[in-house]
């Protein structure tokens, strides 16, 4: 899994701020990863760690808000964004390696 450093200074990650969060995001993340590839990863594979910094990244930005993505206060409106689950799968498609995601037979 990458570390914290990898996200500040190789994914150039703003988003999850300090170590703590970023170790807590990122065994969601690869958990996640996993159940949409069928089954573990190696967790040293280069290729996955930018997979795992977006996937921390989407948890991050849907935790922030609630997955709402407006509000109105006079007449009492509310929109919400698309499942946290499309935008996981989003970031998670644009870095993961295509071999880990193709379940093809």
């Amino acid at each position: 899994m990458p570390d914290y450093s990898f996200y500040v200074n190789e994914f150039l990650g703003e988003e999850i701020d300090g170590e703590e969060e970023f170790l807590r995001l990122g065994r969601k993340a690869e958990k996640y990863l996993e159940s949409i590839i069928g089954g573990e990863f190696d967790k040293n594979d280069s290729e996955c760690f930018d997979a795992v910094c977006a996937v921390a990244e989407a948890y991050k930005k849907y935790a922030d808000r609630d997955g709402i993505a407006s509000e109105s206060a006079d007449g009492y409106s509310v929109s919400y964004e698309k499942r946290a689950g499309t935008e996981l799968y989003d970031a998670a498609k644009l870095y993961l390696p295509k071999r880990l995601l193709y379940r093809g037979i």
